[in-house]
Parts: C-alpha cells; structure tokens; sequence
C-alpha cells in the first residue's frame, strides 16, 4: 500500500518497503494505543489538547521514520 503511494517519489528495494511499511504500523499502533488511554483518562478538554499534539507528532514521527529508513534501502535515482 505504502508503495503505490509514495512508489512515484521514494526508491526502495522491496525489503525496504517491507521495513517501512512496518514501521509505519508500529507507529499507528502505538499512537492508537496512547490515544485510547488518553480518552479514556483524560476530560474532553484535556484529549482534545492530546490528540492536536498527537496528530502533529506523529506526522513528524512518519517523515523521520521514512527519513531513517529510506537511505539504507536506497535503489532509485540520486538527486545532486
């Protein structure tokens, strides 16, 4: 899935878009995971204030998990 997205912008070996799209999901699943805990501890007011830095870490959490990864799992075409 991952790769028919980003297949056009990112060059990766299949094992590293095996590695990626892991990763990926190990983030999803620990947001969710915090995020279910935070509903149900936190006041409405409070999850709110939660889920907005959530939705922001876990976009820069996606970019720097991608940023890590790819370089090692390079194949495609160097920009100079």
């Amino acid at each position: 899935m991952l790769e028919r997205a980003l297949g056009t912008m990112v060059f990766l070996s299949a094992r590293g878009w095996r590695v990626l799209h892991w990763r990926w999901i190990g983030l999803a699943v620990m947001w969710a995971g915090a995020n279910e805990v935070a509903r149900r501890v936190l006041t409405t007011d409070e999850w709110v204030t939660f889920v907005t830095v959530l939705s922001i870490a876990s976009i820069v959490s996606y970019i720097v998990c991608t940023r890590l990864t790819a370089p090692a799992y390079w194949t495609g075409p160097v920009d100079e």
